[in-house]
């Protein structure tokens, strides 16, 4: 990944489904409002055009692709989000709020047989996250949540099991910082906030 040498700071949310990375991201989003703090709420898969055929196929109508051929589609995506959206915001100082990355085809991709290596090379042109986070919950709490959304339950179930070790594997080597997300969200945001206060991401005027 490159250093992000822009003014801008690039914030990621990430997690397996269910785990509030959208709740988070909003509830972030509003409390920068509030103190004066440009930034805009981001989301992969986007709404451009490669994002929009990911959800209307693979997410939505639930079509099989090859998991190559997935990652693949994630990475076209994330390049055009990056060039479009992420890049132009950073270059004019506002954070990006980002729900989902890399991080998330380094994991789910991984977990349906993608090797680890060639998902990365896909995404060597990313720019690397100023501070990441991985909002951990037990995949059976995260699934219960969305329970009514989905009729195959214990297929997703496996599933999110094995993101969840990608996942934490990717906080072991120093690429998300960890944070429990079973507690109400407005405490999950107060140690959100500190975080970002400990390294100096963002600071608080007096």
């Amino acid at each position: 990944m490159r250093p992000n040498s822009f003014n801008g700071k690039l914030i990621v949310f990430s997690g397996i489904d269910g785990s509030g990375k959208t709740t988070q991201s909003k509830i972030l989003h509003k409390f920068f409002s509030n103190i004066d703090i440009s930034s805009i709420l981001a989301f992969e898969p986007t709404n451009l055009p490669i994002g929009n055929f990911i959800r209307e196929t693979i997410l939505q109508n639930k079509q099989h692709y090859d998991p190559s051929q997935e990652a693949l589609l994630f990475a076209a995506d994330r390049i055009l989000h990056q060039n479009n959206i992420v890049i132009p915001a950073l270059k004019r100082n506002v954070h990006v709020i980002l729900d989902r990355y890399i991080f998330a085809s380094l994991s789910y991709q991984h977990a349906r047989g993608v090797d680890i290596d060639l998902i990365w090379r896909l995404n060597s042109f990313v720019i690397a996250p100023d501070i990441a986070f991985l909002l951990d919950i037990p995949p059976e709490v995260g699934l219960n949540r969305k329970r009514s959304q989905l009729d195959w339950f214990e297929e997703q179930l496996e599933l999110q099991k094995t993101v969840r070790v990608f996942y934490l594997q990717l906080v072991e080597q120093g690429h998300l910082i960890l944070i429990n997300a079973t507690p109400h969200p407005r405490k999950i945001h107060e140690e959100i906030i500190e975080q970002l206060l400990a390294r100096k991401i963002i600071r608080l005027r007096a």
